[in-house]
Order: C-alpha cells, then structure tokens, then sequence
C-alpha cells in the first residue's frame, strides 16, 4: 500500500486474480514486529500471519528442518519458527505444553497506560522450525492470520500485503498487469525487487570472485610470455629459414600470437572441462558436504552451471593470452637472419 500500511482485501479482486493464467497461488499476510517470549528467554523480531495457501506459494514446508509447518488444528494456533530466533528462544516443537507469548503493542495506546496494559498478548504452540536464508531465519515467526489479526486489532478482511505466486515465464507479463490495475495504490515487487539488497550483495560478491579468479589467470599467464620467450629463443634458425624464404615480420608475428593462443586453449578447455565434470558429480552425488549437522536444509553445497559463466571464462582466458602473446611476437618479428 503507498498510502498506509493495512488495506482491505476487498479492493483486490483476487477471485479473478487467482484465476489469471499463470497464476499459482494467492496468500493473504500481514506482518508486525512484536515481542516474543518463550520461558525465561526473549527476543524481537517480525510475526508474520498467513493464510494456508501461504505454503503452496512459498514451500515454506520443504524448509522446516525441526518438526511440521502446522498452523492451526482447528483449537490451536501454531507458529512456524526462524532458525535465527530459535537459537534466541531455544524453542521446543515437542513440547506443546510451553508457548510462545507474542506481544503487539496496542492500536490506541496511551502513555498513561501501565507497561503491562500497553501490549496485546495471545500465544503460539511451536509446530517447527525452518531454514531459508540468515535474513529471513533472524526475523520471522510464521502464524495464523487470524491470530496476528486479533493481536493487531484488525479486522478479518485487513491484511498488509497479497502474495502471489507465478509460472517463471508468466511473471513479468502478470507484474505489468498489476502495475497497469493498481500501480496507483499498491506496490507491485517481484521476489528481486523485495530483497534487492540481498541479490545485489549476490552480485557483488560473484563479481568479487571472478575479479580475483581473473587477476590469477594474469599472474599465470607470465608461463605463457615465458614459454613463448623461451621458444622464440630455440626457433631462432627456423624464424630465419622462414625470412629467407620470403615471411614478413607480420607473418611471424602471428605464428607466436596463435601458438600462445592456442597453447592457453588446450589449457583452457581442459580446465573448464574438469570443473564441469566435478560440478555434475556434486549437482547429482553431493560430494562436498555441508556442515552444521543438519541444521542446512540441504546437505551439500549447491552449484549450477553457468553457460554465460563459462564463456566469460574463455574470453577471459582469450584476452589475456593474447596479450601475453605479444611481446615475444614482436621480439621474434625483428630478429635479424641468422644461420649460425
């Protein structure tokens, strides 16, 4: 909302929005940061109310690493824990006799209110606890949209943001939609653009490697104007034989450039051939491993193969070669005839 923070559900038609082509999943949330406490222990963070098609849209399930991702059993509500405020809270799911208090300071608070009247209270059963993401395991608790309703004094068709969930390819043409129906009011984020920071630390950080990966290369290529240096040396008399047959020191430049070329090919395609197959052997058999003892939601460390990664590699490569290339293929351009 750009005007406020709650709007009324009823604004959207999400009747039609669930029916658009493309779309998964709609999930109504409202989010509050509020108090928890659990025992003698506390903590701040962020309680999050859903609806249960929250977990068809974001599979929050298939990260619960401790326990369930149980809501509601009709007579309870349940909470869905961050990692992070559970190394806080030191949160049990087997013990459904200890709850979670969850306090939300009151809509018309007054500064004469006592400390202990200044709050809403209500409390949750852990049901689990899951595993995303730092940002997201240190901030959340997941709960009943009503519950957050009650304890935010909302009413049941007040709710903070619509989550939706899309086929990849339908995602930008669904987003201009929106845009085009209710850009005035709302806003319209896809998953990048809520967590911009995240994904340009991402970025950053990929740069950084293949910064640091491509300055090695350049170190590496001192082999290569070495061994060129080297080989020009021992081709002395053939660089002769072929001036005196008629080359042009253009010719003989390019006879060095591409054999330092060619040389950093070989290297180049054996190497990404050796990284391609051990990133395969880890995609399918997970050879390196995880630490943590399970507290990961997947065991081994995940890689992807990048086609436009690959290709940077071989320019790269390329480049530098080429570069290196060419003082020893100036310096075998100008050596005078020499028989002896």
């Amino acid at each position: 909302m750009k005007e406020g923070k709650y709007f009324s559900v009823e604004k959207i038609n999400t009747a039609a929005l669930i029916k658009t082509k493309g779309v998964i999943a709609v999930s109504k949330t409202i989010e509050e940061n509020a108090y928890f406490k659990y025992g003698d222990k506390e903590s701040i963070g962020t309680i999050k109310g859903v609806d249960q098609a929250f977990l068809q849209v974001t599979q929050l399930d298939s990260f619960v690493v401790y326990g369930n991702a149980q809501l509601s059993d009709g007579e309870h509500d349940y909470g869905i824990v961050g990692a992070g405020i559970d190394a806080a809270l030191n949160v049990e799911t087997d013990e459904g006799y200890k709850q979670i208090g969850v306090y939300l300071p009151k809509k018309n608070m007054s500064l004469t209110n006592m400390p202990q009247d200044a709050f809403n209270a209500a409390y949750l059963i852990p049901s689990g606890i899951f595993s995303i993401q730092q940002e997201f395991d240190e901030k959340y608790i997941i709960a009943p949209l009503s519950f957050v309703q009650y304890l935010a004094e909302r009413d049941e068709d007040q709710i903070t943001s619509l989550e939706i969930k899309t086929t990849p390819e339908s995602s930008p043409s669904i987003q201009s939609m929106l845009e085009a129906k209710y850009g005035k009011q709302f806003h319209i984020r896809n998953r990048i653009q809520q967590n911009e920071t995240l994904y340009r630390i991402m970025k950053i950080e990929r740069w950084a490697v293949f910064a640091i990966l491509s300055f090695v290369l350049l170190i590496i290529s001192f082999n290569i104007l070495g061994s060129l240096s080297m080989l020009v040396i021992e081709k002395k008399k053939d660089i002769s034989i072929l001036k005196a047959m008629g080359a042009q020191n253009h010719q003989i430049k390019k006879i060095f450039i591409a054999e330092g070329l060619i040389q950093s090919m070989i290297g180049a395609f054996a190497g990404v051939s050796i990284g391609c197959i051990i990133c395969i052997i880890q995609q399918y058999f997970g050879i390196v491993k995880l630490g943590g003892s399970g507290t990961f939601v997947i065991d081994a460390y995940p890689v992807d193969i990048q086609f436009l990664d690959i290709l940077l590699v071989f320019i790269i490569i390329t480049t530098i070669a080429f570069i290196a290339s060419i003082y020893p293929a100036i310096k075998a351009s100008k050596q005078s005839i020499q028989f002896n």
